[in-house]
């Protein structure tokens, strides 16, 4: 029979992990926890305290991006189509 690595403790906020193997000497103060085989689901993690195999990790909150305003000319006709479409219904 496997040996089964406990479940994580998993939040919004923060997680506790284990690892297999040792992460001594790896500088882990902030890092990206990937989520998918794939690499397209992550989050920026900082460590918080490592015991053993056991690590506290919290996850960091990125710097939300102003959606930038439409100003190709395609895009503003798209909108003033829209925009007369409504107003004659």
């Amino acid at each position: 029979m496997a040996s089964r690595l406990p479940a994580p403790a998993i939040s919004d906020n923060d997680a506790q992990l284990t690892v297999e193997g040792s992460i001594r000497g790896l500088n882990l103060k902030e890092f990206f926890l990937l989520l998918s085989s794939t690499g397209l689901a992550y989050r920026r993690c900082e460590l918080i305290r490592v015991n053993g195999t056991d690590m506290d990790i919290q996850f960091l909150k990125t710097k939300s991006r102003k959606k930038k305003q439409a100003s190709s000319p395609a895009l503003m006709a798209k909108l003033k189509f829209r925009s007369l479409l409504e107003q004659a219904l």
